[in-house]
């Protein structure tokens, strides 16, 4: 033994026995200074200890010290006979290991004699519905387990905390990774306690990737997933059953309505957490959390409150369900919710139709909250929920006359679309703006926007090219006039056709891993695989998740014929038939359903699917008698006073 391990090993050896001679003490005779001692002694230990572990000729020496003299355990005895004295040596023993876990050596972390105790300490402190412990003792004993946590990789502690550990005498068993159920406890903890409990358990679980014994005891001998899993309903119940919102135009929650209410707040928490659970965990976990999420929270919990009577509480349970839409980030959550949406029922009617009948209510909270919903859907750029919705009544072309596919796959160079909808300006408008002219001749004369229609209907795509171009990329660019441009005021026309070209090109590239073109062309089979695409790989970036789909529109006629009777509104689908419902009520829906439904319009117009495109757009498409088209619909708007 060379001259520096003996001097360590006599001043280890020295501390300890008059340590020692102080926990021999006479209950009766301790007092605060004696405590006061006891202290500064261990602490002085362990501080060698931690120094020293990481020079490898030291290392036996410590351990020996270690085994030899049991300290660890003797103070934590010490500690149980003399309650008086619990709370500080409590927290002395806790910052000792704290220290100790972070930066001693692996090899000394692995020792029994230091483990055991540290152990059996974190047992005998963890939460019960009884006890209240200070907060910053509740710190200390997570940020060990953190540490633990962030440690375990090392072989040594691995090994150790791998299997059952015994006390001395044998009379008390520590189970395997008990570190990791004693997390548990602070799963939905609020607070810097909670995001640390969090940050540890999914440390666990990435690591048990790798690591069989582990991941074999979470996903079997732990009820990890249930509690990750039981959190969102129980935040989810917490939440306000009605949202008192003063502004009339409110159909949505912003960050300033989640800076008024903490119990949503902690409800996204919980769903981040899962979605960061799912995104590291492995297969098993996934699955079963999957399980958990769709039997004990969508399904148990989020289909009643879609389904509640009262009105207020359905407009807040479709708000609350629309956020979570939004603030997901694991495409394998995002998964979840959306086959709930598509698939499910629930009291005998699925849950889509009844969100398309929410948007047809007569309520415009409701209806107005609704399509803010399907908005969501359909910012997610994701096959499934455009082809449940839309594409797949779509695809037999039932709608168009059969000479018409053609048509499908036309791109409107000449903006014609737009000159359609210029023209549903309504005439009382255009009256008004001449009259304001008459009124104010020093404003230079413009010509209306039906006038401009009227002049390409006649002079053709020559007086077309004169107000529209298209660009290298072959998207449109609209160059209005002087004139036209200063009517608008101060409102900033190209910065808006600037963020429309970004959102459709932004569609664009999302919708370029779908399995299908949608041009008219795909061809489909009646009974095709029931295989849904939301088990297929999903490509996300930011908010947009698009996945590919092999489904067909089953139980589609597919033989080209036309749509007789009432058959004629299934050409186009339910959730079409609703939109246009709403659209024909333009004239009378209040201005801030209206804006909410001409968003909507928008954003399915951004999809670069010919099918759907066409359909919405192309004025020269010619539809089947008895179904109707956009401009069919908005055509009263023209004719409004």
């Amino acid at each position: 033994m060379s001259t520096i391990e003996e001097k360590i090993k006599s001043e280890l050896d020295v501390l300890w026995s008059n340590c020692e001679l102080l926990l021999i003490t006479d209950y009766e005779l301790l007092d605060s200074n004696k405590i006061e001692n006891i202290s500064k002694m261990v602490i002085q230990i362990s501080t060698i200890l931690v120094e020293n572990s990481t020079h490898e000729e030291m290392e036996s020496v410590l351990l020996n010290f270690c085994k030899q003299n049991d300290i660890f355990n003797k103070i934590y005895r010490w500690t149980g006979l003399n309650r008086k004295y619990l709370k500080p040596m409590a927290s002395l023993q806790l910052s000792c290991y704290n220290t100790l876990i972070q930066k001693a050596s692996g090899k000394l972390l692995a020792c029994k004699q230091v483990m055991i105790p540290l152990l059996l300490l974190m047992l005998s402190l963890k939460p019960t519905d009884t006890r209240r412990t200070p907060h910053e003792v509740e710190f200390l004993y997570v940020n060990i387990l953190y540490n633990i946590s962030q440690r375990i990789s090392n072989t040594y502690l691995l090994d150790l905390l791998s299997h059952d550990l015994y006390t001395p005498n044998e009379d008390f068993k520590i189970p395997r990774f008990t570190f990791f159920e004693l997390l548990l406890f602070y799963t939905h903890k609020p607070g810097e306690i909670g995001d640390l409990a969090r940050l540890a358990i999914l440390t666990c679980l990435k690591f048990s990737i790798r690591n069989d014994p582990l991941n074999e005891f979470i996903c079997h001998q732990t009820v990890a997933c249930a509690i990750i899993a039981g959190g969102l309903s129980a935040r989810y119940s917490s939440l306000p059953t009605t949202l008192v919102m003063n502004s009339e135009g409110w159909h949505t929650i912003t960050k300033t309505d989640l800076e008024n209410l903490p119990v949503l707040r902690a409800f996204l928490n919980c769903l981040s957490f899962c979605c960061n659970v799912m995104d590291c965990g492995n297969h098993l976990v996934n699955s079963r959390l999957t399980s958990l999420i769709h039997d004990g929270f969508l399904m148990s919990v989020l289909a009643p409150a879609l389904n509640q009577s009262p009105i207020e509480a359905q407009i807040a349970a479709l708000a609350y369900l629309d956020l979570s839409l939004r603030f997901i980030s694991s495409e394998y959550l995002m998964e979840i919710f959306l086959k709930f949406l598509l698939t499910e029922a629930y009291d005998n009617k699925s849950i889509i139709n009844l969100l398309i009948s929410c948007m047809t209510s007569d309520s415009e909270k409701l209806a107005m909250v609704t399509i803010r919903l399907f908005q969501t859907m359909f910012d997610l750029n994701c096959e499934d929920v455009l082809f449940d919705l839309i594409l797949k009544y779509l695809l037999p072309c039932n709608h168009i006359l059969p000479n018409q596919k053609r048509i499908i796959k036309e791109m409107d160079f000449y903006c014609k679309s737009a000159i359609m909808f210029l023209y549903l300006i309504p005439a009382s408008c255009i009256e008004a703006k001449k009259e304001d002219e008459e009124v104010s001749p020093l404003l230079p004369q413009k010509s209306s926007y039906s006038s401009t229609l009227m002049e390409n209907k006649t002079d053709n795509s020559l007086q077309a090219k004169k107000k529209f171009s298209v660009d290298s990329n072959g998207s449109q660019n609209s160059f209005l006039s002087k004139d036209s441009y200063s009517s608008l005021g101060t409102f900033d026309l190209m910065e808006y056709l600037a963020d429309a070209r970004k959102i459709i090109m932004e569609c664009k590239r999302a919708c370029k891993c779908w399995s299908n073109a949608y041009d008219g062309m795909d061809v489909i089979i009646d009974n095709y695989s029931e295989k849904s695409s939301y088990t297929s790989n999903m490509v996300r970036t930011k908010s947009t998740i698009s996945t590919k789909t092999n489904r067909s529109a089953t139980n589609i006629s597919i033989n080209g014929e036309m749509c007789l009777g009432d058959a004629r509104a299934e050409c186009i689908g339910p959730f079409l038939n609703a939109l246009f419902d709403k659209l024909e009520k333009m004239t009378e829906n209040s201005f801030h359903l209206n804006l909410c439904l001409t968003s909507l319009v928008t954003r399915l117009a951004c999809y670069p699917q010919p099918l759907l495109r066409s359909f919405l757009l192309n004025s020269n498409l010619v539809i089947q008698p008895g179904v109707r088209s956009l401009s069919q619909v908005m055509m009263p708007l023209h004719f409004s006073t």
